[in-house]
């Protein structure tokens, strides 16, 4: 059950904002692929707030979908999943981050079940850049 998003100031105590950050139709997308979905990720790039969200099914089955509003609060809407663990051959492809530095935006993600990976996506962070692969960094 999605909920709406919640703040804390001192991880113990929580309010309720009453916003709902993702649009229906990405509420819809998002849990085709997987009922279990966590570990936000939010940036700001090339102008539109861009949200990378990790799916569990199992070890094997685990991927990224990344999702756009204008706003940080959304509704932000489902663009595509962006990485799938099972067809980069890595287990556990899960909790992302993203780094933007110099003009180039990383991708880390991952667990300790095959180890930490980076990946550069395009400067708007909804694609992998063309001839990317992972690369093992921890």
């Amino acid at each position: 059950m999605l909920r709406t998003v919640r703040m804390s100031s001192n991880l113990i105590e929580w309010t309720d904002t009453g916003v709902m950050p993702l649009s229906a139709n990405a509420l819809t997308k998002l849990n085709k692929i997987s009922k279990n979905w966590w570990a936000p990720c939010v940036k700001l790039l090339s102008g539109k707030y861009v949200l990378y969200i990790s799916h569990f099914n199992t070890d094997v089955d685990c991927s990224i979908s990344v999702l756009v509003a204008n706003n940080p609060t959304g509704p932000f809407e489902f663009v595509r999943t962006l990485l799938d663990g099972k067809k980069l051959g890595i287990e556990n492809m899960i909790d992302p981050f993203v780094v933007a530095d110099a003009g180039r935006v990383w991708l880390f993600a991952g667990s300790n079940q095959d180890g930490l990976h980076r990946l550069e996506l395009t400067e708007d962070g909804l694609l992998l850049k063309p001839g990317t692969n992972p690369v093992h960094v921890a």
